[in-house]
This record gives C-alpha cells, sequence and structure tokens, in this order.
C-alpha cells in the first residue's frame, strides 16, 4: 500500500499533472494500492476553499470529488487513537533531533506507519526519523 501524500493528490488534481508523477503511476506502482489521509483531505480542501470564487476552483473542486466522492473506490486512512500516540512520538523524536515536525505532517507519517505502507511526497526531508518508507515520484526513473 503507498499512501499518497498532500503534494502528490493535489498534482493529480492539477490540469497538466507533472509527467513524473503519471508516469510513475502509470509504471511504477506496480499495481499496490493507493490511498491518502483524512489529512490530506483536510489539507487540499482547505487550499481550494481558500481560493476566490471562479472557474479555476470549481474546476478543482469537481476533480477533488473524483477522489472523495462516496461513489469513488479510493480509500481514505483515516486518523485514529493508534496514530495519535504515534504521531506525538515521532514529533518528540524528530524535535529531539533538531529537525522541523509539522503537526500534519507528524500525523500522515503515523497513519502511513500505522497502515504499514508507504508514503508518496515531494517532501522527504519532512518524513526523515520517522521509520517509513518514502517514494518520490519526482525523481523515480522507470
Amino acid at each position: 500500500m503507498i499512501v499518497l501524500d498532500t503534494n502528490i493528490l493535489s498534482e493529480l488534481i492539477r490540469q497538466q499533472p507533472a509527467g513524473e508523477v503519471v508516469n510513475w503511476l502509470k509504471h511504477g506502482t506496480d499495481g499496490t494500492t493507493l490511498v491518502t489521509s483524512v489529512v490530506t483531505i483536510y489539507e487540499i480542501e482547505y487550499g481550494i476553499r481558500r481560493l476566490p470564487d471562479g472557474a479555476r476552483r470549481r474546476t478543482l473542486e469537481e476533480r477533488f470529488a473524483r477522489f472523495t466522492s462516496p461513489h469513488s473506490e479510493f480509500t481514505i486512512l483515516p486518523f485514529d487513537e493508534q496514530a495519535s500516540r504515534l504521531a506525538a512520538i515521532l514529533r518528540t523524536h524528530r524535535e529531539a533531533k533538531g529537525l522541523n515536525a509539522q503537526t500534519a505532517d507528524m500525523m500522515i507519517a503515523a497513519i502511513t506507519s500505522c497502515a504499514e505502507a508507504s508514503l508518496a511526497t515531494r517532501n522527504a526531508k519532512d518524513f526523515t526519523e520517522t521509520g517509513i518508507e518514502i517514494i518520490n515520484p519526482w525523481d523515480q526513473v522507470n
């Protein structure tokens, strides 16, 4: 299982997603189940709602709905008690190492770890020292 971080899902709803990400999805995931987290849903929903009302916002809302509608087969992983406790552990661990530890990133890392999954993200540095496998589609050679 691969959890798609916010920057990956955000890329997928763009009018012209980066070729590296599209290529990775077509050739680099080997049929692995792709999911995301409730934290990513929050971050993208917030980003879209901050846009002024207009064609761009409506287009992004429509594309995002493909992943989040009740009819979508795309799985959204929850943030539960186990993940919340692990997120706190990961955050204090990173802070003790002098690393930045954004709450949302630690929540995503914990959700990914609890699901025994890998995380696809462009921001690998935000997830070092969390014990999860990181995949950067922009760096993949297929």
